[in-house]
């Protein structure tokens, strides 16, 4: 946790330098990208990077690893062809990738962020913590020098996601000679064979056919904006959003880990002794609220001006956007450590239909504002009904954690 609030840290003080290099323009289209690289990593690794912590075999572990780097390397092809289709007839031409060299760039970051994903929770299960935390740190700082760095030598079309790619090759490197010197150590061999991996998938295969759907779902709930603001509304849109979210987002980083751990030590002891949790989830939430609210109504009342002071004055709407979107990330950080008691008391299926109306919510502001033709309308639907989404959420989670079941067929 540490080591994430010093990468986190590194990520904001760098922030004001890089807003004034980089245009919203190019801000929006590195967010788009990102946004892509993870919605499709998730999909690459089929959430077989999770056997890692329920298997004690370890040489299941490692095969895990090499099963992951096949499905990313097929992920990564099939992005290739679709992102080439699209290049051909033109589609992506207002985002300036109009050649197909761009696509390598996209794919790269794919397999990378996939294998990352797989070599982390595998130094995980082997207490490297001191490496994960180092390679993290490590990553964050590459990934905004790196940025600063190729704004000076007037690299800015791609710049950000060129120090993005080359932050997680330098992340991805790092655990791998970690993992290679665990195998090392512990003397871990087996037989690589595609019967082996084809045998492993098929006898964990509840996790792509499971646990990713709801992952992605929830994952793409919370990035849909990210997604599809800048086709609907222009890139400019989509970096005053991107820029704006996260700022609002801020506290989330710091805060969140800390209190999510806190929480679900505390309500799976009450729960375990008296068969609810209510009184630790109330308490948790009166306390987040408490500590969120002022941080909450200054974003709200003086983020335009303070957007203009530390970013620059063309990121003032992006203050603007801030400003809205206060209130959905004060609820979001309340609800996310909370929605423990959705898996503490096996409501799982209860719970990805819950973080379906976020995506229902997403389209429909999406939706809306594109037919008024209003990006400030749609910035105002998500913050609205995003908000009401958290707050059902937060009310089925404590009726939950007072003993309520609920049956979803």
């Amino acid at each position: 946790m540490s080591y994430t609030a010093i990468g986190q840290l590194i990520a904001i003080v760098a922030l004001p330098m890089i807003t004034r290099i980089f245009t919203p323009e190019q801000f929006g289209l590195f967010s788009f990208f990102v946004t892509a690289v993870t919605l499709i990593g998730t999909i690459a690794t089929g959430m077989y990077h999770r056997v890692i912590l329920i298997t004690k075999k370890h040489d299941e572990r490692i095969q895990i690893l090499y099963l992951v780097f096949l499905l990313s390397l097929i992920a990564a092809f099939f992005s290739w062809l679709g992102i080439y289709v699209l290049i051909s007839f033109g589609f992506l031409e207002s985002w300036q990738i109009n050649q197909v060299s761009n696509s390598v760039i996209f794919i790269l970051a794919i397999f990378f962020y996939a294998n990352s994903q797989s070599l982390y929770v595998f130094l995980n299960i082997y207490g490297s913590y001191n490496v994960m935390g180092i390679s993290t740190v490590l990553r964050d700082f590459f990934a905004a020098s790196g940025k600063l760095l190729l704004g000076y030598l007037g690299i800015v079309n791609f710049g950000m996601i060129y120090a993005f790619l080359g932050s997680q090759i330098i992340f991805s490197f790092l655990m791998a000679v970690a993992v290679i010197k665990i195998l090392s150590k512990h003397k871990i061999r087996f037989n690589l064979s595609l019967t082996n991996l084809f045998t492993l998938a098929k006898k964990y295969i509840r996790f792509p056919t499971t646990a990713l759907p709801t992952d992605f779902i929830a994952l793409f709930s919370i990035q849909a904006p990210l997604l599809f603001l800048g086709p609907l509304f222009g890139a400019k849109v989509l970096g005053f959003y991107a820029l704006a979210r996260s700022v609002a987002g801020v506290p989330a980083a710091f805060l969140g880990g800390a209190i999510g751990s806190v929480f679900q030590k505390e309500a799976a002891d009450q729960f375990n002794k008296t068969g609810n949790c209510s009184k630790v989830y109330k308490k948790f939430a009166v306390t987040i609220f408490t500590l969120i609210l002022l941080p909450c109504l200054l974003l709200m009342a003086f983020s335009q001006q303070l957007f203009e002071i530390v970013f620059g004055d063309q990121w003032s709407t992006a203050g603007a956007y801030c400003a809205i979107l206060a209130p959905l990330y004060c609820f979001r950080l309340i609800s996310k450590p909370l929605g423990f008691v959705f898996q503490l008391t096996k409501h799982l299926r209860f719970d990805f239909l819950l973080v379906s109306i976020f995506v229902i919510a997403s389209v429909f502001s999406l939706g809306l504002g594109y037919l008024m033709n209003s990006s400030e309308l749609t910035i105002y639907l998500i913050s609205i009904t995003h908000s009401c989404c958290y707050l059902i959420y937060l009310y089925f989670g404590y009726r939950i954690s007072q003993g309520k079941r609920y049956k979803t067929g």
